[in-house]
């Protein structure tokens, strides 16, 4: 017989289940039941590792000791370079978090699969990527399309140093004119699970 959408047989079993799990240890049904404990914050750490699915990236995170201010230049190809001058990723960061990593049209290097064959930025807008510290990981969300920057530009943009706690952006050069950079704005989406 159907009640409610629900087999009767299938009540059948959820009572006894109630009814033996009481019995057995004298709790109401479902208190023994492990419970499935989620982080909700992660403490600020150094990253190590972004793992973006929708650009094809996995590559580890190294820090980069640049005075704030200075100009960034990741000291190596395959690796992307927190900038540890400002702030540091965390649930309750206190600064935008900065990831830099090289591209190149000649080169198989580290932020390539953030741009096009052309040089021109992907459109990555809403997709997701994991920014992996040593106190957990964190999930970030790209709010839109990627703004080019002339590097001095970048360099005198107030919005690009604004202090936005839960935002990272990741800085690449571009491929196609020389002298400029690509920026890819992303908003923290909380811990991940």
């Amino acid at each position: 017989m159907i009640v409610g959408g629900l087999s009767l047989s299938v009540l059948g079993a959820v009572n006894l289940l109630r009814d033996e799990d009481s019995a057995a240890v004298g709790a109401p049904w479902g208190a023994n039941l492990p419970i499935l404990v989620v982080p909700k914050s992660v403490p600020v750490a150094v990253p190590t590792r972004l793992v973006f699915p929708g650009a094809g990236l996995d590559v580890r995170v190294q820090v980069d000791k640049t005075p704030a201010g200075g100009v960034i230049r990741p000291q190596s190809f395959t690796d992307a370079y927190w900038i540890e001058a400002y702030g540091k990723p965390g649930t309750n960061a206190d600064n935008t978090v900065y990831i830099a990593g090289h591209s190149s049209p000649n080169h198989s290097v580290v932020f390539d699969a953030l741009l096009n064959a052309d040089g021109s930025p992907r459109d990555l807008a809403g997709e997701e990527l994991t920014l992996r510290t040593k106190a957990g990981s964190l999930v970030y969300r790209i709010d839109g399309a990627a703004r080019r920057y002339d590097k001095n530009d970048l360099a005198n943009d107030p919005d690009i140093w604004k202090i936005v706690p839960g935002r990272l952006l990741l800085v690449t050069c571009d491929q196609e004119i020389d002298g400029r950079n690509t920026v890819f704005f992303a908003t923290l989406q909380g811990a991940a699970s």
